[in-house]
């Protein structure tokens, strides 16, 4: 469950209004801890941890890092092990075949499987899942550490209800495909404008990119291709349209010329549903200056942030 304590992280961006008041109350009621230790109906337990820690129930590492509020949502659900499911299905269908002159109706084998998937799921341990919840409240961003809808969702749905703030997601681009294009097989490097006085300049990185054909295509096809621009561009030829695209930004200040060094470099994967994958998190050249989890969470929460204004920039740019 990779976070931001991670090398690379996966990363779902939202706008939220509102502030982290009543912290102290909140995490009383909506931490792990709090929780009653056997799952509900719908097989989860659900709450708070200390960012990207399962065990840490008590928040050694405090949620409050300057501007930013991180924690963990800690999922536990049961999931029952479907061939186990399936075993114990094929039995009961042969005892009541063999006490019924084999026949069976189908009211009565679909009675058996929700009697034996429930039996099932009582009988199994909880798993467990983590999503680092990152939100800073001076730029109004929240950043979780996963890409899974149902995940993202409860994180959403969670911290909204319990600090009465707006979660809004990120709108959807129309442009972004041709965005994606520019980027790709562009000869030069397409430029952002970001805040805080800072610009991106955008390439392909490792010219890493996913095609697939259009919704509307009568035959499917899709096209993975890294370290050579020649299948992506034959693909485009051809009709299809990039769903993730390797991105390489570089960060400047604004009066900073695009020949100089760059102040940051950010690698990432992009899908078309504005989702980040495979962000590289920076590496300390001396680990001793950064030997502590709060140096190294800023760091790392910054990078994200920087990342953040990135796509949210592109996405509101035009083809």
């Amino acid at each position: 469950m990779p976070g931001f304590f991670s090398s690379t992280m996966a990363m779902s961006i939202f706008r939220i209004q509102g502030k982290a008041e009543n912290l102290d109350q909140v995490l009383e009621t909506a931490a792990f801890s709090a929780q009653p230790q056997n799952p509900g109906p719908d097989e989860k337990i659900v709450g708070f941890v200390g960012l990207g820690n399962a065990l840490d129930t008590d928040f050694t590492f405090a949620p409050e890092q300057g501007q930013f509020l991180a924690l963990s949502l800690r999922v536990d659900e049961r999931k029952p092990s479907q061939a186990t499911i399936k075993m114990r299905l094929a039995q009961a269908l042969k005892q009541e075949e063999d006490s019924h002159a084999g026949k069976i109706s189908r009211a009565r084998k679909k009675e058996l499987k929700e009697e034996i998937t429930a039996q099932v799921k009582a009988q199994s341990e909880p798993v467990p899942t983590l999503a680092d919840l990152v939100w800073d409240q001076k730029r109004g961003l929240l950043l979780i550490a996963s890409t899974a809808d149902p995940l993202v969702e409860l994180a959403c749905e969670l911290l909204s209800r319990v600090f009465s703030v707006e979660i809004t997601a990120l709108p959807c681009c129309p442009a972004l495909p041709k965005l994606f294009e520019a980027i790709y097989a562009g000869d030069q490097p397409m430029r952002l404008s970001l805040p805080e006085e800072r610009r991106a300049l955008l390439g392909s990185y490792d010219y890493l990119v996913t095609l697939t054909t259009p919704e509307n295509a009568a035959e499917k096809a899709t096209v993975t291709a890294r370290g050579s621009q020649e299948p992506g561009l034959k693909a485009l030829e051809e009709g299809l349209k990039i769903k993730r695209l390797g991105i390489l930004a570089q960060l400047y200040e604004q009066t900073t010329r695009d020949e100089q060094e760059p102040d940051e470099e950010c690698l990432f994967l992009l899908d078309d549903s504005l989702k980040v994958s495979q962000l590289k998190m920076p590496k300390l050249e001396d680990k001793r200056d950064h030997k502590d989890r709060e140096d190294r969470f800023l760091i790392n929460a910054e990078h994200a942030v920087a990342v953040a204004h990135v796509v949210l920039a592109l996405a509101s740019s035009e083809a």
